[in-house]
This record gives structure tokens, C-alpha cells and sequence, in this order.
């Protein structure tokens, strides 16, 4: 998979029509069906699904009394009495990536 930045995407767009389109085809059909395909492009870069940026942290645990986890980007605590049986490694609350810290 190739990101890409969808806003540079139309807006490069947009310019190319402004500056190719009028001279493309006689009686101006020929700009009409460039100005077409390029809007139904945008339209379809447009609706395309966009990634979210991965938030990224970290652990912080405290292995006092009972073991608990505290996600570093929102806070939110895990506990848990006994040893950890999985590895986790995202937050639930948040969708962090977080790594074991301590």
C-alpha cells in the first residue's frame, strides 16, 4: 500500500484542468469530457477511506500489590491480578500502539 496526500492529489487536479482543458477538442466537447473525467476523479479520490495516523505509546507498569498497565497517550489503567496471560500490545481505549515500559 502507497499513502498518499489526497488534498495535493485535487488540488493538482484541479489545476491540470484549469490550464489543459481549453485547448482539448473542437466546439469544446472535448473540454467538457476532460472537465467530466477530472470532477469524477475527484469525486473518487474524495470518497476514498482515509488512514487514521498511529498513535503511539507506551505502558507504564506498576507491579506493586497487583499488576497494573496506564496507557502514556489517554491514561486509561488496566488491572489485573496475576501474571498477564497475553501481550497487549495497543490499547483498547485509545487504539494506542503501546510497548511494555518497567
Amino acid at each position: 500500500m502507497r499513502l498518499i496526500d489526497a488534498d495535493a492529489l485535487i488540488k493538482w487536479l484541479s489545476e491540470w484542468e484549469l490550464q489543459e482543458s481549453p485547448g482539448w477538442g473542437a466546439n469544446g466537447y472535448g473540454d467538457a469530457k476532460v472537465a467530466e473525467t477530472i470532477k469524477e476523479a475527484i469525486d473518487a479520490v474524495e470518497k476514498m477511506p482515509t488512514i487514521d495516523p498511529v498513535k503511539r505509546g507506551k505502558w507504564d507498569v506498576d507491579r506493586y500489590m497487583y499488576m497494573t498497565m496506564t496507557c502514556s497517550v489517554c491514561g486509561w489503567i488496566f488491572e489485573h491480578y496475576g501474571g498477564l496471560d497475553e501481550e497487549w500490545n495497543y490499547c483498547p481505549h485509545c487504539g494506542s500502539k503501546n510497548e511494555v515500559d518497567g
